[in-house]
């Protein structure tokens, strides 16, 4: 972290006290020299660099061209240096208020106080502060106004006053974005060229302006200026056109990546975490991702999330009348906003950190159904824009299907009563894991699992209580086995649990353990705890048979001789011969 904030520091350093001489340099020429130029003959010149700025350009990491050079330039040439100087600054102050209303009506991003500083310091100082030693450039040169000709001072005055302008003024920025870090390459490439390319190629507009340019007939220089302006303005909406252009494909590309991340993922955890780390990498910003998941039977929204470096950090209900999330689901709409402080904290804690500035949410929607949310937050203020907004929301569709599909996937694989897979799953996996086997010379081995006297239970309890009786069950087996372990329901009260890569006395470990827990663990009833005993078989591929159906049968074999030798057993299958 320090190594970042002391070249930036530096930068700020650089902009702000060169600004800091331009103000002290202008409050000295304004003593020293008086105002005798026409008021409207500023504001006109005004007006004109003011107009330019609204049709500026994105240039380089924020930074902007407006192609308003021209106009200081010749402000400077017919008005004076001082006059000019005091347009610039005049423009540029302008400008900036404007940028930081925009900020808040529009809720940008915004940027460092000190960093804002420094910039507001160099814009409406440091620029001026340029155009006063252009004109001093001049001077020294024998090029003043006041001394040579007209001839001189369009052809020979204004084109070197305006390229001495621009270089100074990108050189200094370039050394800027030095100190901030930057690559020396890509920064002259992109802030020094295009922008001393692009504003030089302004020189023609300046010197036709102190051409044209005369005290008692200002109609033909009006006239140029509106000629001028509306050349401009043709460019501008050239210039957003290819901007948005430029931020479709840009949304394009993130949502097929994205779409690519999510399309591997049937299983609801993975996908999750997928979703929170294609979130982070897009939004580097947050501090935490939030996804919200709806139980169409229930109504209920279960909320997951996650910290900055993809881990699921809660996991909690939404309270459906309160909080951001809530908004979000109910109305269907997105919401962002740029300082939470400002706004009633109503949300849960698990969804909203303390410190959190900045929030966006928007709805997951699938065939008009709300199927959840996804929120983000972050600690700094104005973290989020518009097209993080409308990026956030087109990625919000896309987990919205590969949610649903995960939802259909679980529909068909998995299990309703015991949250286990289903056989015909089960059957798939174990057809793709003897392929395995075969073509890297690996074993496995499964567990045929059978509960003891189960029929007693239903006649006794109830099938309430028997269901209650498959359900602990299969937590309890679950939470013995790997993660990539497949437990599957088989039909029942019969379990069956894929064990990759892993050897017969590897399985009765797991089996034995397995056996230990359902003997340990009481069950709560209707009337009283009740504990139940399991018997398990063991097979294992290819040391016990030679396909799936084989195996499964050898595993069933060996279930069937542990009932017969007296339940609550591990039995393994025999060898084959």
């Amino acid at each position: 972290m320090a190594t970042r904030t002391q070249p930036r520091l530096a930068s700020d350093l650089l902009l702000g006290g060169f600004g800091i001489a331009g103000l002290a340099s202008l409050a000295a020429a304004t003593a020293t020299q008086p105002f005798t130029h026409s008021v409207s003959l500023f504001v006109a010149f005004w007006a004109l660099g003011t107009v330019t700025r609204i049709m500026a350009f994105p240039l380089y990491r924020g930074k902007v061209i407006a192609f308003d050079s021209a106009y200081y330039v010749a402000a400077g040439i017919v008005l004076g240096w001082l006059p000019g100087a005091l347009i610039v600054s005049a423009t540029l102050a302008g400008d900036l208020l404007v940028q930081r209303l925009r900020r808040r009506l529009f809720e940008l991003p915004s940027i460092e106080r000190r960093e804002w500083i420094a910039r507001a310091l160099f814009s409406t100082f440091g620029n001026a502060l340029l155009l006063l030693g252009v004109g001093a450039e001049l001077r020294l040169l024998g090029l003043d106004t006041d001394q040579v000709s007209r001839h001189t001072a369009v052809f020979v005055s204004t084109p070197l006053a305006l390229i001495s302008f621009v270089l100074a003024h990108y050189h200094l920025s370039f050394v800027a974005a030095l100190l901030a870090g930057d690559s020396p390459r890509r920064a002259y490439r992109d802030l020094v060229l295009y922008g001393v390319v692009g504003e030089s190629l302004l020189t023609p507009l300046s010197m036709v302006m102190v051409l044209v340019y005369q005290v008692a007939d200002p109609a033909p220089f009006a006239l140029l200026a509106v000629t001028v302006l509306v050349i401009n303005a043709g460019f501008f909406v050239a210039a957003q056109n290819a901007q948005r252009l430029r931020e479709r494909v840009r949304d394009l590309s993130v949502l097929n990546q994205f779409s690519r991340a999510l399309a591997h993922n049937l299983e609801l955890t993975p996908l999750l975490r997928a979703v929170a780390r294609e979130l982070f990498t897009h939004f580097p910003q947050s501090s935490q991702v939030v996804v919200g998941l709806r139980d169409f039977a229930s109504g209920s929204v279960t909320c997951y999330a996650f910290d900055a470096e993809g881990r699921r950090v809660a996991e909690q209900p939404l309270d459906p009348d309160v909080g951001l999330a809530a908004r979000v689901i109910r109305g269907r709409h997105s919401l962002r906003f740029l300082d939470l402080r400002r706004q009633a904290q109503e949300d849960d804690p698990v969804l909203l950190q303390p410190g959190a500035r900045a929030w966006l949410g928007v709805p997951m929607i699938v065939n008009e159904e709300v199927v959840g949310f996804i929120s983000a937050q972050s600690a700094r203020r104005g973290a989020y824009s518009a097209d993080n907004e409308r990026l956030l929301g087109q990625a919000a569709g896309q987990a919205a299907i590969a949610v649903e599909n995960s939802r259909l996937f679980r529909l068909a694989t998995v299990d309703g009563l015991t949250g286990l897979f289903v056989r015909r799953y089960f059957d798939q996996r174990i057809d793709e894991e003897v392929l395995r086997a075969e073509r890297f010379e690996n074993v496995f081995s499964i567990l045929m699992l059978d509960l003891d006297d189960f029929k007693s239970v239903n006649d006794t309890r109830g099938h309430a209580a028997g269901d209650r009786v498959l359900r602990e069950t299969a937590r309890v087996m679950r939470a013995r086995l790997r993660a990539f372990d497949i437990a599957a329901r088989y039909g029942g009260e019969e379990f069956v649990v894929l064990l990759p890569r892993t050897s017969t006395e590897e399985a009765r470990q797991v089996a034995e353990r397995v056996r230990s827990a359902v003997e340990g663990h009481a069950i709560d009833g209707v009337t009283g705890a009740l504990h139940v005993t399991i018997s398990i078989g063991v097979a294992t591929f290819p040391g016990h048979a030679l396909d799936p159906a084989q195996l499964v049968k050898s595993a069933d074999k060996a279930l069937y001789q542990a009932k017969a030798a007296g339940k609550n057993r591990v039995v393994t299958a025999p060898s084959v011969a």
